[in-house]
């Protein structure tokens, strides 16, 4: 934002956990036994997760319907763009930062 003079705007969102449920793995299982050799393998592994469905509510990839509460704050206008590999850029970056956080 700072390279194109763009203004940032502080964006949170509450309630995207609950848009998915994870497949249960406990020690032992199936699931857990192939995300642990996957991760031997890739050095990361995927969560299994499942939504809703498109005709049922059970199984799926569709999102559950749950509420997502975004709360939007006040914009932080950038004045002009700034090149972020010199001394007065790197200051300004830590001084929209202070502000965003």
């Amino acid at each position: 934002a700072l390279k194109a003079g763009a203004s940032l705007v502080p964006v949170m969102s509450f309630g995207e956990t609950e848009l998915w449920s994870a497949l249960p793995n406990p020690d032992g299982s199936r699931i857990r036994y192939f995300q642990q050799e996957m991760k031997k393998l890739l050095k990361f592994t995927v969560p299994f997760f499942h939504g809703r469905g498109v005709f049922n509510y059970n199984f799926g990839l569709m999102p559950f319907r749950r509420p997502i509460h975004s709360v939007v704050g006040e914009p932080i206008y950038i004045d002009a763009p700034y090149d972020i590999s010199t001394d007065e850029g790197r200051d300004k970056v830590d001084e929209v930062h202070a502000l965003y956080i």
